[in-house]
């Protein structure tokens, strides 16, 4: 049976709190290698968006997407460069979820409630409209 979409077990947001922790401070320190972090997690995001409609799924792919990072970065004309992969499909499912748990959230015909309510799942996001269509909100 599939799991909730927002229920993620405690051990798995550990692991996202770790591996965000891991890469997003790198900005203060390693400018160059932050950005690549940013990117390289942006491509397995947008591969999460693309075939993971579910928190269960996102959880499930993340073996795979291990694997095949350095595939998708040289898709893109990139490497890896230092980076753990495991870090950067953690950080990317952490966005995902982020983005599931907002987007349940919001209801079909409820459309006016466009503020979710806090929480560490949805920090950083003003709305859920700005996670389900980023770049649009400012």
């Amino acid at each position: 049976m599939d799991q909730p979409r927002g229920e993620i077990p405690l051990d798995v947001m550990a692991r996202f709190t770790a591996a965000e922790a891991r890469l997003y401070p790198m900005v203060m320190m390693d400018p160059v290698g932050y950005q690549l972090a940013t990117v390289l997690v942006g491509l397995v995001a947008n591969e999460l968006r693309r075939n993971c409609m579910d928190i269960t799924t996102v959880l499930e792919r993340r073996r795979e997407l291990i694997g095949r990072l350095p595939e998708l970065a040289a898709d893109a004309g990139l490497t890896m460069g230092a980076l753990p992969a495991d870090a950067v499909v953690d950080a990317a499912s952490a966005l995902r979820c982020r983005e599931l748990v907002c987007a349940d959230k919001v209801r079909p015909g409820a459309a006016a409630l466009d503020i979710a309510a806090p929480s560490t799942l949805t920090k950083g996001y003003e709305s859920c409209r700005e996670v389900n269509r980023p770049g649009e909100c400012k």
